[in-house]
């Protein structure tokens, strides 16, 4: 059932239809560039080798025809730049085009390896983008250098970063077995609506594996962005804001299914900038985010974003919510991260559901505010939750209008610990197995004593 209803959702949102049939392979014309080429009608390039450098800004290949399929099937188009700080230029140019296809071959080398601009209805389908623009790291082995640090704030700090695929400004596109590795980043989109990432390969990139910017109502499914990561060695872990998908800046609205994330900078970061736009009411769920240096799952300063069914363990934290309203975290597991399973500091309004919290070194969840930051920290349902061996179940501290229902507390260090400025939850039949009550009591707590219920 659930394998049926997500390809009834990749069907809808793919909506890709050509105004015309697309030519077969047998009737496209051959061509054998040798040098940068300009296109207006369907092609297939000779199966080969071509090296055809891109100056900054211009392209190897531009597409300049509607209703247009290239077939690159059995070739590979490369810049000559060996070093990844080198790469400049763009391998494949669509810009204010539709009804674009473009199959299979090897793009690399170039800043961008491929970019569509102003472009709807697009299929691009097994093509291989690695090896795009990458910054020569300064950090050595032994010493961390900040200047290695990503900026996920400024759009045009993504334009110099470069990508293995660019999509800016695309109504409806279809993405499917592409390959985007050992680049700095691997497919990132920009005001882009309606697209579906579809089983690509975005891992062992030095930035981000997937990044949305400004771009809503999307479906990203089944991807491999692993090991997206830098500024981690033996002596040193940092991150620097490397992460396997990033959501930035009004990216709303969008459907993360299914994917994997593991050993990233962060499995999965959605924030924003100082003063910009939160990126809201998104669906993340089943994904595997396990294994993240720092963050298996971050999400902060936004509003009713839901995480359902996914892996959040062996990271410093499963789950890092800060400034969290409206979220539903539900169905998830979070084992045996070094902090806590999941932590959210002045969160408001949130639902944690039915989710398993499992051996974390910390806590298995913690609530809290710190400041001098005004906002607070209240209200919340934690129901149906299974704390299991974390050194201690739940911490609220600064915590106002908590209800605690049905969750079982099993062989925790310390079950719950409530600070002198929590007012003692609302407690509904749950479950303690082992574990102490600590309580830092003022008059309200007195009042309000908690009643375990076996």
């Amino acid at each position: 059932m659930r394998a049926q209803f997500a390809m009834a959702v990749l069907l809808l949102f793919a909506g890709f239809a050509s105004a015309q049939p697309a030519a077969g392979p047998a009737a496209l014309p051959v061509l054998r560039p040798r040098g940068p080429l300009r296109l207006t009608h369907s092609a297939r390039i000779a199966p080969g080798v071509y090296r055809i450098p891109a100056a900054p800004g211009q392209a190897a290949i531009t597409l300049a025809g509607d209703h247009l399929k290239l077939d690159l099937r059995g070739v590979t188009i490369e810049s000559g730049a060996a070093r990844p700080e080198a790469r400049r230029g763009i391998g494949i140019l669509a810009e204010g085009r539709q009804d674009v296809e473009i199959d299979g071959g090897a793009i690399h080398g170039y800043r961008f390896n491929l970019v569509c601009r102003d472009c709807a209805r697009l299929r691009i389908e097994g093509v291989n983008l690695d090896g795009s623009y990458a910054q020569r790291l300064v950090s050595t082995a032994r010493h961390f250098d900040a200047r290695d640090w990503v900026d996920i704030f400024h759009l045009r700090a993504w334009r110099q970063y470069g990508a293995g695929l660019w999509l800016e400004n695309v109504r409806r596109a279809w993405i499917h077995g592409v390959r985007a590795e050992s680049g700095q980043n691997g497919i990132l989109l920009v005001f882009s609506r309606r697209v579906v990432l579809a089983a690509n390969q975005v891992s062992h990139n030095s930035g981000w594996g997937i990044g949305l910017f400004d771009s809503s109502d999307n479906l990203i499914v089944r991807n491999h962005a692993d090991w997206d990561v830098r500024c981690e060695t033996a002596a040193y872990s940092a991150g620097c804001d490397s992460a396997g998908m990033l959501l930035m800046e009004g990216s709303n609205h969008n459907q993360i299914l299914h994917n994997s994330l593991q050993h990233s900078g962060d499995g999965f970061f959605l924030s924003r900038a100082p003063g910009g736009r939160a990126s809201d009411d998104n669906l993340i769920a089943y994904n595997d985010a396990n294994f993240s240096p720092h963050n298996a799952f971050e999400c902060t300063f936004s509003r009713g974003n839901r995480f359902i069914g996914n892996l959040a363990d062996g990271s410093d934290y499963g789950f890092w919510l800060g400034f969290s309203r409206d979220l539903t975290l539900a169905s998830n597991r979070a084992d045996n991260n070094r902090h806590d399973g999941a932590a959210i500091e002045h969160g408001q309004n949130n639902r944690l559901l039915y989710n398993f919290f499992y051996h974390n070194g910390h806590a298995g969840v913690r609530l809290f505010l710190r400041p001098p930051s005004p906002v607070r920290s209240f209200g919340y349902l934690i129901s149906g939750n299974e704390f299991l061996g974390n050194r201690a179940g739940l911490i609220l501290s600064q915590t106002t209008g908590v209800t605690l229902a049905l969750n079982r507390f099993t062989d925790n260090r310390v079950a719950l610990r409530l600070d002198a400025h929590t007012t003692a939850p609302a407690h509904y039949g749950n479950v303690y197995r082992s574990g102490a009550m600590e309580m830092r009591q003022t008059r309200i707590e007195r009042r309000n004593r908690i009643t375990a219920v076996h």
